[in-house]
């Protein structure tokens, strides 16, 4: 990963997602215990961190190694730890596929617009099911928006408002 962008965002934001994401990430896995495993050693985890670094671009988890402390894994589809070298289920995988699907859902809460979209929606798209008119974002959605897309955290875009 050669330019990752890490953000933090705070794990009490994501609860209720992450629970979400938790429940249908453990039946998608059911028949695989291994998986089963490391989807509950990496919510574990995930539930004792207060802030996590998370790459929106590559979708990458930075996880600190717990067996070497000066040492982090970066996890999306792959990761450096000794279980995906042996092709083995990796908590670290299963903790950023969690944190994915958690904003996934948590942006599925806020916004209309889906999480894998860089880019503002077409005309059509932006169309409000429920009236039939075009949809105008609340400031809170345009701020996260704003923030998805540039990859910057909250406290960096006031920053750069008193700068």
């Amino acid at each position: 990963m050669s330019t990752a962008n890490f953000t933090t965002i705070r794990i009490d934001s994501l609860l209720d997602a992450l629970v979400e994401a938790l429940d249908a990430a453990r039946v998608n896995a059911a028949a695989d215990s291994r998986w089963i495993t490391a989807i509950d050693t990496g919510a574990d985890w995930l539930l004792q961190q207060e802030e996590i670094s998370y790459d929106f671009a590559s979708h990458a988890l930075k996880v600190s190694s717990a067996s070497r402390p000066d040492h982090a894994y970066v996890a999306n589809g792959a990761c450096q730890c000794e279980a995906f070298a042996k092709h083995s289920a990796c908590w670290h995988r299963a903790a950023a596929r969690l944190i994915r699907r958690a904003l996934a859902i948590e942006l599925g809460r806020t916004s209309p617009f889906a999480l894998t979209a860089p880019t503002a929606p077409t005309a059509r798209e932006a169309i409000d099911p429920s009236t039939g008119l075009p949809y105008e974002p609340t400031q809170a959605e345009a701020a996260f928006a704003r923030r998805f897309i540039s990859g910057k955290t909250a406290e960096e875009e006031l920053l750069e408002c008193f700068a």
